[in-house]
């Protein structure tokens, strides 16, 4: 009884924390304009051969001048993202007389127009140009399936909070097409569907899809207080069903979603899924939604290959990280004003940490392609030389700094690295600081139920800063986690300790072959090869340069994307030749022969490398606990 002394108090320590209430639960302020009625928006969406949508709205007004706004800045893409160039045939109407519109110089976004007098309200009518294969999370489109992004189909007066413009939307679909959504329907007639009317700000935050091979599929128990829906979408010449197995991989993401905060901060949510040859990979969050979608191989290869399911938990996960509790700068009251995106880190790198786990302790993923990603993580930000020149704290502007395209040299540039670099060298490194030198009585988990916590079914958003996530940590074990976090943030060093994978039981070593996980994760459209921890380049399937690592020996060659690899010691490009010739030189003699051709010019390059191929993989630490196999564990 005596030992069990210490244990009872710190459990009852523990209690009384979580039963303090948090003082950091703040809200955004209260809206204070309220629009004078709601808006009527309707979207005609039946022309999925074109992909344009026709959109009717109408918008209360008065007599003087009126600014129309186009949304912008949009939840989840984190920067500028509304994009004017795919609307047309733009017209605004009062009384049936057309009015004229402009733009000003200085917000292209908006549409300025003067209302006549007797007048209460205007006709906007325009055309959404739907582009399936262009920007940045297109709504998925194909001849058998559509989304609805709301914000691409609307514009909203100025002046007014996004939550105090209430919405009444309409949807036309295709004759005999089904739908997800948060969105609730009124009535469904004459091929509309009327959605109850909702606020502004949770209509864009309410996508729906559509199409001709759908699947309702509970996630809960009958009867659940808040349920959890996965609405599928497929091929419809999709013969092959997903297994019981792989659908109760997603109830159990629930029930480990309820063991890792407690409780739900949505009165439903609506978890939609298209999986459909063709269509452009979208993953984003919501509040009472998420939507994900992949080119028709979700379901294959399921033991070996994670086709990057773990996207669906990342976006779960967001329902508590980002939609419920926000970092305060990135909060805005409208789609239309700058936000700072400062705490991303914690926004994204903290669910881009959870999203894995999370996959993994419900069954999407399996602990060893959470392995490989770890492994491929740590490959990469264990040495990046971007970091001489640029911080982890800067890359968080990248979403709003950004205008569009690819990084060329992303080991260079850096990109989106507050995804990854923070999961891997803050939240893994917090994960394992706390079990180690809490004798795994504590945890993130912790973390988990503390800093998010709240009331069944509040939607939020509670506000939080750098100083709130500092706090909360302290509480769940003293630390100097300031100094922690702004060493990791702030440092430009190129070269970084593992710390997190280390005190994990585990260590990065490279491998000559790639590993069967490797392998069977390759995409078979471009199953690019990636040599860029040994003579840096990652080469597509028909020899084309898709990345050249910067510093290295292909770097130092003059190589860039784009050059196409043709020969390896005069022999024709294949990936198995191109690893058997870096196998073969380890010890010498045989210096590797490329030959590449750039536009109509062709010339040699020879490397006298030793290394190897060097694929990443993580190997246990000799006697170290094995604390990634607790983390993964589900509960």
């Amino acid at each position: 009884m005596t030992s069990l002394v210490p244990l009872l108090a710190l459990w009852l320590s523990w209690a009384l924390t979580l039963a303090t209430p948090p003082a950091w639960a703040a809200r955004p302020p209260a809206p204070a304009h309220p629009l004078a009625a709601p808006i009527t928006l309707e979207v005609d969406a039946t022309n999925t051969a074109q992909w344009i949508y026709e959109v009717r709205e109408t918008v209360p007004a008065s007599p003087g001048s009126l600014r129309l706004l186009y949304p912008r800045w949009l939840p989840g893409f984190h920067g500028p993202h509304g994009d004017t160039g795919q609307i047309g045939g733009l017209t605004i109407q009062a009384g049936g007389k057309r009015l004229a519109w402009r733009r000003p110089a200085d917000n292209l976004s908006a549409f300025d127009v003067e209302v006549p007098d007797g007048v209460t309200q205007v006709e906007v009518r325009f055309q959404w140009l739907g582009n399936p294969k262009g920007g940045e999370y297109p709504p998925p489109m194909s001849k058998d399936l559509l989304g609805v992004q709301w914000h691409g189909v609307l514009m909203y007066p100025a002046g007014h909070e996004a939550a105090a413009i209430q919405v009444r939307p309409a949807l036309r679909l295709p004759a005999g097409w089904q739908w997800g959504s948060a969105l609730r329907a009124r009535e469904e007639r004459d091929g509309w569907i009327r959605f109850q009317p909702v606020s502004l700000e949770a209509l864009v935050d309410s996508p729906v899809y559509a199409g001709a091979a759908y699947r309702r599929i509970d996630l809960d128990e009958p009867g659940a207080a808040q349920p959890v829906v996965l609405h599928l979408f497929t091929d419809p010449a999709e013969t092959k069903a997903p297994t019981d197995q792989q659908i109760d991989a997603h109830r159990r993401l629930v029930q480990q979603a309820d063991r890792l905060f407690g409780w739900r901060p949505w009165r439903h949510y609506d978890l939609l899924l298209a999986n459909i040859k063709g269509i452009s990979f979208t993953a984003l969050e919501h509040q009472e939604s998420s939507e994900n979608a992949y080119d028709g191989r979700y379901f294959e290869d399921w033991a070996t290959a994670s086709r990057r399911r773990d996207d669906v938990a990342h976006e779960f996960v967001h329902a508590w990280n980002g939609k419920y509790r926000r970092p305060a700068d990135l909060w805005a009251p409208d789609f239309n004003t700058v936000s700072s995106n400062a705490l991303l880190w914690v926004y994204e790198g903290l669910t881009q940490y959870w999203g894995i786990v999370m996959a993994t302790r419900s069954g999407l993923i399996t602990p060893e392609q959470a392995q490989l990603r770890f492994a491929n993580g740590a490959a990469w930000y264990q040495e990046l030389p971007g970091r001489q020149w640029r911080n982890l704290q800067d890359t968080t502007n990248d979403p709003a700094a950004r205008s569009s395209g690819q990084d060329r040299w992303p080991a260079w540039s850096r990109g989106w690295d507050y995804y990854g670099e923070s999961a891997l060298l803050i939240w893994l490194d917090a994960d394992t600081l706390i079990r180690e030198s809490t004798d795994g009585q504590r945890s993130l988990d912790d973390f988990a139920r503390l800093f998010f916590r709240g009331t069944a079914g509040d939607k939020g958003p509670d506000l939080y800063t750098f100083d709130d996530v500092v706090a909360a940590l302290n509480q769940v074990h003293r630390h100097d986690w300031r100094t922690f976090m702004r060493e990791r943030l702030d440092r430009t060093a190129s070269q970084v300790p593992l710390d997190g994978l280390r005190r994990a039981g585990w260590r990065l070593d490279f491998k000559d072959q790639r590993s069967a996980l490797q392998l069977s994760s390759l995409d078979p459209k471009d199953p690019t090869l990636r040599l860029l921890n040994s003579i840096g380049l990652a080469i597509g399937k028909d020899g084309e340069i898709k990345e050249v690592q910067w510093g290295s020996l292909a770097f130092g060659a003059g190589l860039a994307p784009g050059d196409k690899l043709v020969a390896v010691h005069l022999k024709a490009y294949d990936a198995v030749h191109l690893e058997a010739a870096l196998v073969a030189n380890k010890s010498g003699g045989k210096p590797i022969d490329l030959l590449v051709r750039r536009d109509d010019d062709f010339r040699h390059i020879a490397f006298d490398y030793r290394g190897g191929p060097r694929h990443a993989a993580l190997v246990r630490v000799d006697g170290a606990p094995d604390r990634l196999a607790d983390i993964l564990r589900a509960r």
